[in-house]
């Protein structure tokens, strides 16, 4: 299902929510999931290329 079926324009991004109780500013939110989300990325590559 796309978020914005009907705008070809919009087809090639990605959406996401964030949700949370942190009472911190928007910018300082999304960096710290930003590097989070970063981190397990990488972890999760190093897990699956070097260990068989």
């Amino acid at each position: 299902m796309s978020l914005f079926a009907d705008y070809p324009a919009f087809a090639d991004y990605r959406y996401s929510a964030l949700v949370t109780d942190m009472d911190l500013p928007k910018t300082k939110l999304w960096r710290l999931y930003r590097v989070a989300v970063l981190t397990v990325r990488t972890v999760s590559k190093k897990l699956k290329y070097d260990f068989g």
